[in-house]
Order: C-alpha cells, then sequence, then structure tokens
C-alpha cells in the first residue's frame, strides 16, 4: 500500500516533488499508480543503500518511508502508520 492505493507486484519507479511535497509511484508504462503526501525528514546517517521501511495496515504492507543510496534525507508518508517496534 501506497497511501490508500494498493500497488501490485511489479517494478516502478518512484518520483518526489520538493514542492508540492507529493510521492509518486510510477510504472514501466509511464503511468502513475500512486500519488501519496509526504515530507523529507533528515537521517542519523547517509543510507547505505536502498531503505524501505513498511508497516501493517490491515492485511496489507504500507509504505513508511523510503531512502535512496547515499541520501542524507528519508521520504516519510503523511498519515503512515508507525513501523513494528518504533515506539509509537
Amino acid at each position: 500500500m501506497v497511501g490508500d492505493t494498493l500497488v501490485k507486484k511489479g517494478t516502478y519507479k518512484f518520483s518526489f516533488d520538493d514542492k508540492t511535497n507529493e510521492l509518486s509511484v510510477i510504472a514501466k508504462d509511464k503511468t502513475v499508480v500512486a500519488r501519496v503526501a509526504a515530507r523529507l525528514e533528515k537521517r542519523q546517517h547517509e543510507s547505505a543503500g536502498l531503505d524501505i521501511v513498511m508497516a501493517q495496515k490491515g492485511d496489507q504492507q504500507a509504505l513508511v518511508s523510503i531512502a535512496f543510496r547515499k541520501e542524507s534525507e528519508s521520504i516519510v508518508v503523511a498519515g503512515a502508520p508507525a513501523p513494528a517496534g518504533s515506539g509509537s
């Protein structure tokens, strides 16, 4: 799940617009399959690789945040469930 949209198994591109604070999930055919409000959050350490955080949302897994290799910020999905063990 990305926001309220179920994203099927596949290969996608992620695009973050820092002007509108929106994360888009884009299919191979360039169709936007999901769009959600998000924000940038400073990381304590640069990401060593692709860092994806998911959490349980009902019977699905929902995207909480994503950080790309060598980035010092994570893209955090607005209203995402707290990941297990986060103390929230």
